[in-house]
């Protein structure tokens, strides 16, 4: 997500998941949906990331998935666990 932030978009939106949770597939659905309704839209990205596959930094490990972040470009940054 922060590499997206360094290539002029705005806003990440970021849902985290993992291969073992039933209920990420519905969420990872729903967000392709949303990528797809706002893929003309520069300033916004939208993203997923399997947690059982990658280590995250702390500000997105969530104890409940899936968790959607919204990450802002700007400072202070935006982050809001799902």
């Amino acid at each position: 997500a922060l590499l997206l932030l360094q290539a002029n978009v705005e806003v990440v939106a970021l849902l985290v998941t993992a291969g073992w949770c039933t209920q990420c597939r519905e969420a990872e659905e729903a967000v392709a949906g949303l990528a797809e309704a706002w893929q003309d839209e520069r300033r916004l990205r939208v993203a997923t990331i399997d947690a059982g596959l990658n280590n995250l930094p702390a500000p997105l490990k969530s104890a409940q998935l899936p968790a959607l972040f919204v990450i802002g470009r700007y400072p202070p940054p935006l982050i809001s666990p799902g």
